[in-house]
């Protein structure tokens, strides 16, 4: 797919059927946009345009046209200009939507910061919180209390993004601190809602709810300008100091580099918390609310988990060799992906597969529509973690687009890894320990897409899978660790 003369213009591809002037605007709906996209794939082929109003929208679901237009991510094509100012109008200003010379500085810091090399520092931290997670976990079996698995999750992935990317250590996973996952739980939807607005009325004035939101922010905002002062001052304490986390590297970076300011800072270390509490805690509900349904991928995962020495994953070497719940995550990527659809557009006319896109275009990207098509994967309807341990079949995903639940190119996720040694550590502890009972049915879990794609309604009961382990064993493990 190169720039050749284009064969095509955005008035040549089909469109759905919709309503005079307004087209598909009362048709398109935020929180099942990801299904909308689909829908009309499989009816219309994989490149088709929305009427937006004014306004004609692209949709693309060809995996390997959607992985070129990543790959020419900055140059040619930038985040979609009312998401941009969406996430400004909660005073988000970090790497996430940074560009040009700001976005490669601080690309290059966050990328350092969650390298793959820092993984064997990181994990005794992913291993505390696990075995707190853990502790919680045991307690609610033994009372048969009803789990709410989203939220245990989102503590989670907020107490390893703070300890790891500030060195404060929140534990919200046992109810400490509980505001702040109360405060930015709702902010990704809103920047959803803000974005997809086809009247962003919210440039005019703002409802109760949107401030609300926007006084959440500012408090979050607050605290994490008392973290930045307090790291601050104990790095200048110290001038021989060397940065042990990312907030760390930002400001010791700051100190030589006058174009990096506090903003930049602030807006990074809120992109951590947002994007480390969200993401990860969905994949994992989604891998728990497809296992449930998957007795024999569920009983391999068991087995597998049940050759640990421990209650937890107690080395970064165990862990890591989790290949099946590995593969259970990248199974459940693919059925269930977090980021299903991308908002971009091209920075000027440019040509993708014979088509044209002129320059501004709202470009919406399916991102897993053709990884859950016959076309492309066999047995696309089958939940099969098995499929990502063939080599060839891995090769041809990755080729072909069909896998990119982290992105592409320049701006693909620099967190993946530490996301997977997350997600491999919790599943692992949860089913060696727990047989986990879904409350209600599957068909009441429903897909809401609200920037990532998280499950609405899942709720669990954990039973005990042995005689449960004293706490004080878990204990035992962190400390030995920490």
């Amino acid at each position: 797919m190169s720039d050749v003369s284009p064969a095509l213009t955005l008035a040549d591809l089909p469109c759905p059927a919709g309503l005079p002037v307004l087209g598909q605007v009362l048709q398109l709906q935020t929180t099942r946009m990801h299904q909308q996209i689909a829908s009309w794939s499989h009816a219309l082929g994989d490149r088709f345009t929305l009427k937006l109003g004014p306004q004609r929208a692209l949709c693309v679901t060809n995996p390997q046209m959607i992985q070129e237009i990543l790959r020419r991510r900055p140059k040619d094509f930038g985040r979609y200009h009312q998401m941009e100012q969406a996430i400004a109008s909660l005073d988000v200003k970090g790497v996430f939507n940074a560009e040009g010379r700001p976005w490669r500085r601080q690309r290059r810091l966050v990328n350092a910061a969650l390298h793959l090399r820092h993984m064997p520092a990181f994990f005794p931290t992913v291993h505390k919180v696990a075995a707190n997670l853990w502790e919680q976990w045991a307690e609610a079996a033994d009372a048969g209390t009803p789990v709410d698995l989203l939220d245990d999750l989102q503590r989670y992935a907020i107490d390893v993004t703070t300890s790891l990317s500030f060195g404060v250590c929140l534990d919200t996973v046992r109810g400490q601190a509980s505001w702040l996952r109360e405060l930015i739980t709702p902010v990704f939807p809103e920047i959803m809602d803000r974005s997809a607005a086809v009247v962003p009325t919210w440039r005019i004035f703002r409802t109760p709810r949107q401030r609300h939101i926007e006084r959440q922010v500012a408090r979050v905002y607050g605290w994490l300008d008392e973290v930045i002062t307090t790291t601050r001052e104990t790095l200048r304490a110290d001038p021989e100091a060397r940065a042990s986390n990312l907030l760390e590297s930002l400001i010791l970076a700051a100190e030589e580099d006058d174009e990096l300011t506090d903003t930049d800072i602030r807006g990074n270390a809120m992109t951590m918390l947002l994007a480390g509490e969200d993401t990860t805690a969905s994949t994992i509900a989604w891998a728990v609310h497809e296992l449930i349904d998957a007795p024999d991928a569920r009983e391999r995962l068991v087995a597998e988990a049940g050759r640990l020495s421990g209650d937890v994953p107690r080395t970064l070497d165990e862990a890591c060799g989790l290949t099946w719940a590995e593969a259970v995550i990248k199974e459940t990527l693919r059925v269930r992906p977090i980021g299903p659809v991308l908002f971009v557009e091209p920075l000027h006319d440019v040509v993708v597969d014979g088509l044209a896109i002129p320059r501004g275009t709202f470009v919406m990207l399916g991102m897993g529509v053709a990884g859950q098509s016959e076309a492309y994967v066999p047995d696309a309807g089958v939940y099969r973690p098995a499929r990502w341990l063939d080599e060839a079949f891995v090769q041809r995903a990755r080729k072909e687009g069909l896998h990119m639940p982290f992105g592409s190119g320049g701006r693909i996720c620099p967190g993946r890894a530490l996301a997977l040694l997350e997600a491999q550590t919790v599943l692992a502890t949860l089913f060696r320990s727990f047989e986990v009972e879904r409350i209600g049915e599957r068909g009441d879990v429903d897909e809401v897409f609200g920037f990532t794609m998280s499950p609405q309604g899942l709720k669990v009961r954990l039973h005990h899978r042995k005689a449960p382990s004293k706490p004080s064993q878990a204990r035992v493990a962190v400390d030995t660790l920490t």
